[in-house]
């Protein structure tokens, strides 16, 4: 997967994803969306439907995911890069 690929475009405090090219670059991707190092989801959740389809829900915006193990990883994989937005995957 190569992460030069994804493109964000920061919108006041949220952050828009290209979905459809980051569910192309691996298609074993289900689920997307980005979070801010100080926990919150600055991002739409994108679920992979279909090949080339997928669903975009807004519920989450703003959520609180530091409780999750995955969340520090992403965290630390931030701090070593911080000008990328890393990809955090299982």
């Amino acid at each position: 997967m190569n992460e030069n690929e994804i493109q964000v475009h920061p919108v006041g405090g949220l952050v828009q994803i290209d979905a459809l090219r980051i569910f192309k670059l691996e298609n074993s991707i289900c689920r997307i969306y980005l979070t801010y190092w100080i926990r919150s989801q600055v991002s739409a959740y994108f679920e992979r439907s279909g090949e080339s389809i997928f669903k975009e829900n807004k519920t989450f915006l703003n959520k609180n995911w530091s409780y999750h193990s995955f969340f520090y990883r992403h965290v630390k994989k931030t701090f070593r890069e911080p000008e990328n937005w890393p990809i955090s995957y299982l």
